[in-house]
């Protein structure tokens, strides 16, 4: 069984070899398949969310790019954190 992330690399072109660009990410972000994932993302959090803070309308899960991580802040994870 493929992850989640092979599937996306699949449909988006991308392989192991190649790096994710900013067009590739973008076209993820706003496949069903990366809904889907958040939607189960949140339900696996609401189990353990006793006081109802997370709200769905609050949350998201973040990707970015191989690409804009070279351009702006120079492959550093310590100024991509920063």
């Amino acid at each position: 069984m493929k992850s989640s992330y092979e599937l996306a690399m699949e449909r988006c072109g991308g392989g192991e070899d190649k790096p994710l660009s900013d067009e590739q990410k973008e076209k993820i972000k706003n496949s069903a398949e990366f809904r889907l994932i958040e939607d189960k993302y949140f339900e696996l959090l609401r189990e353990y969310d006793e006081f109802s803070y997370w709200k769905r309308e609050n949350f998201g899960i973040g990707i970015d790019s191989k690409q804009n991580f070279d351009d702006n802040y120079e492959s550093n994870w310590y100024y991509y954190y920063k």
